[in-house]
């Protein structure tokens, strides 16, 4: 059997492992940041104690109690919360700020691209409860695009041999994985 340099292993880890999908949540990454994506995409997991994440968690259990809501997994997406309004399938995002909307927007996007993959129309409507704010999204022609060229792209960064350089934005110091990135 052939030897595979490093390149060539992380090549073949990121291509064809099948547990490795890119999920929404890397999608969010991609659009935040770089370096938090690349250590996402190589199983480095911010501590679930991260206070910004159990914040994160707790609205989204005390949220829309009396809607009727079902969680969904598209792969290794977790969808909030998905409803049917008339015969219009409906997934929504909860997010604690709109600190990070547009990545938000793109996340939730994603998912309605994925469920298109399957051959299911849907909407989404991006929920921000604390700040009482709906984004309604539509996928369109030029979003789908947009997505596949960033699914290549992710994919292009999985195999870097090290994480991009540190690039400081004002967020970096809630991040959830501010010691690792600073190591």
């Amino acid at each position: 059997m052939k030897n595979l340099s490093s390149k060539e292993k992380n090549e073949k880890f990121f291509l064809t492992d099948p547990i490795y999908r890119i999920s929404g949540i890397t999608i969010q990454y991609y659009y935040t940041c770089h370096r938090e994506l690349w250590f996402h995409l190589h199983y480095f997991d911010p501590i679930e104690e991260h206070h910004h994440l159990s914040i994160g968690r707790i609205i989204h259990e005390q949220s829309y109690k009396k809607m009727s809501k079902r969680t969904i997994n598209i792969g290794t997406s977790v969808v909030d919360i998905i409803t049917k309004q008339k015969s219009t399938i409906i997934i929504s995002e909860i997010k604690k700020s709109s600190k990070f909307l547009e990545p938000s927007k793109k996340q939730l996007l994603y998912y309605l691209l994925l469920l298109k993959r399957q051959g299911i129309k849907a909407q989404g409507i991006l929920r921000i409860p604390k700040e009482k704010k709906n984004y309604r999204l539509k996928l369109t022609p030029d979003v789908e695009k947009e997505l596949v060229n960033t699914e290549q792209e992710i994919l292009r960064i999985a195999k870097f041999p090290r994480p991009p350089p540190i690039v400081t934005r004002p967020y970096c110091k809630s991040c959830a994985y501010l010691e690792i990135c600073e190591a």
